[in-house]
């Protein structure tokens, strides 16, 4: 397959309160996420959805092969080691 494939996800009412994401312009409001499917690269790419609709100045890009163990470590069932970033 290849190409792209989009998709918006709207969070509930007032989960901006709690969902934030650091950008080019500093910290913003996420009240979505705006997920790209690319096919040929074999990666999601997921950016935030501001206040306003608007895609966030940042983003993070997951290989396929990865978003299963991520998705099992959101819901718990995965225990990676953890590494620090300093």
């Amino acid at each position: 397959m290849n190409g792209y494939e989009y998709v918006e996800v709207r969070f509930p009412e007032g989960t901006g309160e709690k969902c934030r994401y650091w950008g080019q312009n500093g910290t913003g409001r996420c009240v979505g996420l705006f997920v790209e499917f690319d096919h040929e690269e074999e990666v999601v790419t997921l950016w935030p959805v501001n206040t306003r609709g608007r895609r966030g100045k940042c983003f993070i890009k997951i290989p396929y092969g990865e978003v299963p163990a991520l998705i099992g470590l959101l819901e718990g069932k995965t225990v990676r080691k953890r590494v620090s970033l300093e």
